[in-house]
């Protein structure tokens, strides 16, 4: 038998836009990346309720949530101190269950359950969330919306929805797995998340929630690995299993601009420029999310806390239009002089060429190295060092910022009766 939910809204998280000629001409940014966040959007949306990206992205506390990972580790993303799922769907007014830990075919048979219901399901896979619209019950397979960058000419409409033939397909496990769970004991067995339904939702409710979600992202946390047991179970690489810790809060951003500040000169480690430009860079993005749900509060929260919650907008908003340069990508280059000018106008601790570019490269081949983005060009050391003083500089200051913004929203909380 095989069931697909319909419709799938396309809901992707960017556009990159290009001219007639294919050449690149910006990207539009929907949403601060895949993950637990942009999952339950989708769900939510499924089940027609339309809710900003931004309010469920502050529900689940990822809006300021940062996770430093000793040693410019990868894993950081997949490491929170609080359960990212259980606290939107709270605030969100969803009921859920969240299943660990069981037997994995319980949670498949949950996860098809769910979609004979006509309700999407979460499923845990590794280091990744996907979310599952489908099943095919003889082929023994899942169908899985997928969200990411997408490709389209200036002015064109993408469709709405998502064909069947788009959807990404996994097989139904036939063993136990184990995935990333967003929750305290950051390794799970055969993890899942099933939303029920959303038989409440108030704004009184809502607001109070979140903000007790964002003000527990920004507090100093020390994790360890835990479920030393699991960590056995699972395979060798899964979640870096050495005993690393992990720092969260506004104080993580200060661990990560000491290191910064710590870089000599440039380098082609892969590690670092990733962890720089993917692992550590999108998490703060999502600051922008805080700003907006902050501004969004501030119009439907109570009379008495309206106030601290303008107060608290003003450095979340300045703290999102920092400016971070670690990782300048080149785009729309035909020449090589196209591709000095691009690296002589914007300092960066590092460039990126994209694979077909290679031959535009030309004298700065000796500054450059293939990775798996392409090519990394290093910058001159007093490019490098211009960069490496503003990312520092930067990080500190959104880390100032958002203390300042704490201040107000704790301020906020306190006008509420107890």
């Amino acid at each position: 038998m095989r069931v697909v939910l319909s419709p799938v809204p396309r809901v992707p998280w960017r556009v990159q836009r290009i001219d007639a000629d294919g050449r690149w001409q910006g990207v539009e940014i929907h949403d601060r990346g895949p993950g637990i966040v942009s999952c339950l959007r989708r769900a939510y949306l499924m089940m027609g309720h339309d809710i900003a990206f931004e309010r469920v992205s502050a529900a689940s506390g990822e809006a300021l949530r940062f996770t430093w990972q000793e040693g410019w580790g990868h894993e950081a993303e997949a490491i929170a101190p609080h359960d990212a799922a259980a606290s939107a769907c709270e605030a969100l007014g969803f009921s859920h269950a969240a299943l660990r830990g069981g037997s994995h075919g319980a949670t498949v048979t949950a996860i098809t359950e769910s979609i004979d219901a006509g309700v999407p399901a979460l499923l845990g896979m590794d280091r990744a969330w996907e979310l599952v619209v489908g099943y095919d019950s003889e082929r023994r397979e899942l169908l899985c919306d997928v969200s990411g960058f997408e490709q389209a000419k200036v002015g064109e409409e993408l469709p709405a929805y998502r064909s069947e033939d788009e959807l990404r397909v996994i097989p139904m496990p036939d063993a136990d797995w184990h995935g990333a769970t967003y929750a305290p004991d950051q390794v799970a067995r055969n993890p899942a998340f099933l939303l029920r339904g959303r038989p409440g939702a108030s704004d009184d409710d809502e607001i109070p929630r979140t903000l007790r979600t964002l003000l527990s992202a920004c507090e100093r946390a020390l994790l360890g690995r835990m479920s030393p047991e699991l960590r056995r179970q699972s395979r060798p690489d899964f979640l870096g299993l050495g005993d690393t810790e992990f720092a969260t809060g506004t104080d993580a951003i200060r661990v990560w601009a000491d290191h910064v500040a710590e870089l000599t000169e440039a380098t082609h480690d892969f590690g670092v420029i990733h962890a720089n430009d993917t692992t550590l860079r999108l998490q703060i993005e999502r600051g922008h999310d805080a700003a907006k749900y902050v501004a969004w509060a501030a119009e439907h929260a109570p009379d008495a806390m309206r106030p601290h919650l303008a107060a608290a907008h003003g450095p979340l908003e300045a703290a999102a239009l920092v400016p971070l340069p670690v990782c300048a990508w080149t785009c729309d280059l035909h020449t090589h002089d196209d591709l000095r000018d691009a690296i002589r106008k914007e300092a960066a601790l590092v460039y990126i060429v994209d694979d077909d570019k290679g031959p535009l490269l030309g004298d700065l081949e000796p500054r450059s190295r293939r990775c798996p983005w392409g090519y990394s060009v290093l910058p001159e050391a007093e490019q490098f060092a211009t960069a490496r003083d503003d990312v520092v500089h930067g990080l500190r200051r959104i880390a100032d910022l958002r203390d300042i913004a704490a201040t107000s929203l704790r301020d906020a909380l306190d006008t509420q009766p107890h």
